[in-house]
């Protein structure tokens, strides 16, 4: 259970707005955040240190609100709460509700708001490549990941050599992985994942074919996901060393939500061996 500041209706006038003249006019904005973290400490030491400071948490909410401008409301509250995670290493979860009273609708109401909650997850990524420069592709692909608001590069594995899964004949593979910290959710995080694939030619015309980038969600907290979009943890895992020896090295520990077994277990009682000890 985590503790919360909240911040309730802050009034800040700003230029957010779908029309020209919302952003040249501007309007008053309410904006409430919920800032959820541990100060059991600072409640017990009574040291501000050890807490998020919400005096200057709201001088943070006013300056976003008035250095950018958004058309919806949607995306303020969206930025406005990765950016208070990116901001406050401490708060672990963050709800924001942006209310627009002023807002141009042809209505009688007394309010309009959106709300956001976003919080910190871990996903721990494979990743793949054996076309093009396979080593360049993934350190420019990591750079691309880690440089998205929504994401934060914690840890990353050796990359490694393996020879080809799935008895298609083709180069070898370079493999890896990265322990990712991200505000997105599961199938958000699937398609940002898609777009970096796509930014380097990923195609998908041969099953276990080659590939010039694979970035495969192995885990994603300890959720268990099984739908025709997306599977987690992923299925063919424990069958992979060369998935499972550089996760080895980022989580040994880490035990799989499903099999009940840690990395470590995995890998060793993995059969067909792929990685090249060389």
């Amino acid at each position: 259970m985590l503790d919360n500041i909240y911040i309730e209706d802050l009034k800040i006038f700003a230029r957010h707005g779908y029309f020209d003249f919302e952003k040249e006019n501007g309007q008053f904005f309410y904006v409430s955040a919920k800032l959820y973290l541990d100060f059991q400490k600072a409640g017990r030491t009574d040291n501000l240190d050890l807490t998020v400071d919400y005096s200057k948490a709201c001088e943070y909410i006013t300056k976003f609100m008035t250095d950018n401008i958004y058309d919806t409301i949607e995306a303020v509250s969206e930025k406005l709460a990765e950016s208070l995670l990116n901001k406050y290493p401490s708060v672990m979860e963050v709800e924001v509700r942006i209310s627009k009273p002023e807002a141009p609708v042809d209505a009688t109401f007394k309010n309009i708001s959106v709300t956001s909650r976003r919080k910190r997850h871990t996903a721990y990524i494979a990743l793949g490549s054996n076309e093009g420069d396979s080593l360049k592709i993934i350190e420019d692909a990591l750079k691309d990941i880690d440089q998205d608001s929504s994401c934060k590069l914690i840890k990353q594995s050796t990359i490694m050599r393996s020879t080809p899964y799935g008895g298609v004949e083709q180069n070898i593979f370079y493999n890896g992985a990265i322990v990712l910290e991200t505000y997105l959710e599961p199938y958000n995080l699937l398609e940002f994942l898609q777009t970096i694939e796509a930014k380097y030619k990923r195609k998908r015309d041969i099953h276990w074919g080659p590939r010039t980038l694979d970035l495969d969600i192995i885990f994603y907290d300890n959720e268990i996901i099984d739908d025709e979009k997306l599977t987690v943890p992923h299925p063919d895992m424990a069958k992979r060393d060369f998935v499972l020896e550089p996760l080895r090295e980022l989580a040994g520990y880490y035990r799989h939500p499903i099999l009940r077994k840690t990395v470590n277990e995995l890998a060793d009682a993995v059969g067909e061996k792929h990685i090249i000890r060389k």
